[in-house]
């Protein structure tokens, strides 16, 4: 950005007064207005089409937003149409709902958007994941397991009661291989490493099909209160 040049500005000799003030304002506004673009008006319509690089302000009723019904600044880079980045914030007074979400277009095709800061997540405890389901808020809450173990459960109490879970997954890790594994499955990394997770009653359950000591998990939950 330029720098801004304030012209006409109240003699220093003579004291401020209101007119003097007002032309002020005035002058600023205008260099303002040379120097910020005026065109970020609110958008209705289908993130998918927008494809150039820009701000968007993006109403609730715009399409495939992050989370629908919310308001969100939208950031886009595209280096061609058909290879896009995209980064949505959610707008809300309360400062730690307002998330921020990502997604790719790569090759034409548009990912899902992942949630990529939450600045109250603390490991053990609930937070809003800023969905809602057949008009339920969806809460989250990270079960640390720690090391886990050498072809064994690994279990961790998860301190929840009458909820329906929508998401288990395990974030696994060695600090060089890392991938994740779905609720009831068992998914291997190019390593051969092998893990699933479950939920058994009131525990979360990690289940390691060899001596997988020097990975560490942690358990994502996603759960409506019933």
């Amino acid at each position: 950005m330029n720098k801004i040049e304030f012209k006409n500005l109240p003699d220093t000799s003579t004291p401020a007064n209101a007119d003097n003030l007002n032309a002020m304002q005035d002058n600023i506004e205008a260099e303002i207005g040379t120097k910020v673009s005026q065109n970020l008006e609110t958008y209705s319509g289908d993130l998918n089409d927008i494809k150039t690089t820009g701000f968007t302000y993006a109403r609730g009723t715009a399409t495939n937003l992050p989370v629908a019904g919310h308001f969100f600044f939208l950031t886009t880079i595209a280096i061609n149409e058909n290879n896009v980045y995209q980064r949505a914030t959610r707008l809300i007074d309360d400062l730690k709902l307002m998330y921020t979400y990502e997604r790719q277009c790569v090759s034409g095709t548009w990912t899902k958007w992942k949630m990529i800061s939450n600045p109250n997540i603390t490991t053990g405890t609930e937070y809003e994941t800023g969905r809602i389901i057949d008009g339920k808020k969806e809460y989250g809450k990270f079960i640390n397991f720690g090391n886990l173990g050498n072809a064994t459960n690994k279990t961790a109490a998860h301190g929840l009661t009458n909820v329906t879970f929508t998401k288990i997954v395990a974030h696994v890790t060695n600090g060089n291989v890392s991938f994740d594994t779905a609720y009831g499955y068992a998914l291997s990394d190019s390593n051969g490493v092998s893990v699933s997770c479950n939920v058994q009653g009131s525990y979360v359950q990690v289940t390691t099909n060899s001596d997988r000591t020097e990975y560490t998990a942690v358990v994502e939950l996603n759960y409506l209160k019933n």
